[in-house]
Parts: structure tokens; sequence; C-alpha cells
């Protein structure tokens, strides 16, 4: 495997990508001075804060399930790795041990990290990938007061691109992509 370096949360807040959207922030463990953002969805937002603010609830959520699963099975997560990054969409796997032996899943970033993060697990990235969409700290907040906001490119872009950059969002499964095109397209009409 290519040489990979260990990530870390470092925050998580609301998006101006829409209501339904938050920037979760990752950071190399052993350089805080680089870090990059992932857009995640609002259900994915809500199980990490579950998780990084230590909140018990009463029945579980999907991020739980999942867990509960894990332990159950005797499966281990033994990490996961954030593999590559394709036309605004990241990837990433992970990586399973357990009475079957080992295998690799295909899953989306936030929700390996919510897991992660219940398991305790640790987070990867393959390094030439973060070299490549990593910002130094002193940019963080400019990148993110920057976070790009489709409603201020409303006037220049048709309804019927919207409706098409829609399907295109929902037919590769971008749901964050989606939703703020979708929002665009209201606030268009």
């Amino acid at each position: 495997m290519k040489n990979l370096l260990e990530l870390t949360v470092l925050s998580l807040t609301p998006s101006s990508f829409g209501s339904n959207s938050f920037i979760l922030l990752l950071q190399d463990v052993n350089d805080a001075t680089r870090m990059f953002p992932i857009v995640i969805g609002t259900n994915e937002a809500q199980s990490i804060s579950i998780v990084r603010d230590q909140i018990n609830i009463s029945r579980p959520l999907t991020h739980q399930l999942f867990h509960n699963l894990l332990v159950n099975g005797s499966i281990k997560l033994d990490k996961i790795v954030i593999v590559d990054f394709k036309e605004g969409i990241f990837y990433s796997n992970m990586y399973l041990s357990g009475p079957n032996g080992k295998m690799v899943l295909d899953a989306r970033p936030s929700d390996a990290i919510a897991i992660a993060l219940r398991t305790n697990s640790p987070i990867f990235i393959n390094e030439d990938l973060f070299d490549s969409i990593s910002i130094p700290i002193e940019q963080v907040d400019e990148e993110l007061e920057l976070d790009i906001d489709l409603d201020t490119h409303e006037e220049t872009i048709s309804s019927e691109e919207l409706s098409k950059q829609l399907e295109k969002a929902l037919f590769d499964e971008n749901y964050e992509l989606a939703a703020q095109l979708r929002d665009s397209l209201k606030n268009n009409k």
C-alpha cells in the first residue's frame, strides 16, 4: 500500500453549501499545519457529533447499528483509508478483519469516519492524495469562508443546466451536491 498519513477530526461546522451540509475538517496527526475539508450531510454530521460530544441516545442510529453488527459479529474495523478524490467526490475503503478473514469495503468517507470514531479505529489518507488536496493552516479560514455557494451563481446557471447537474449528482450518488443543486434550483425559480 502507498504511504499513508494518519488523520484526526479537527472540527465539524455548518457549511454555506446549504442547511443540509457541514464541513468536516481533517488534519494530519503528525503535522498540525496541514488539513483538508470534506462536505458531509446532516445525518453523518449528527452521527459524528454524537460520538465526539459523547451524547447518549436511547436508540441506535445507523452508524451505531453498523458498529453493533461489527462487535456482535466479532469483526474489527482495522482502519479506514481515504483513497481518491474525483470530480468533487471523496472515496474511501474500510479494512475489516473477522472470523472469515480480511475484507475491504468501499464506503463514503463520512460514513466510514462516523464508524471509525465509534470503534477507535485509525483514519488514513494516501500521502500523494493528501499532498494534492491539503491546505495550510493559514489558509483554512479563508478557504472555509470562500466555501462554494451555488446560490451566488444562480443568475449565470439556467434551471435546465441545474436540473442536468442534479440528475448527474444523483446518478453518481453525490447526495451532498444533489442537495445543494436542489436548493439552488428552488431559489432559481
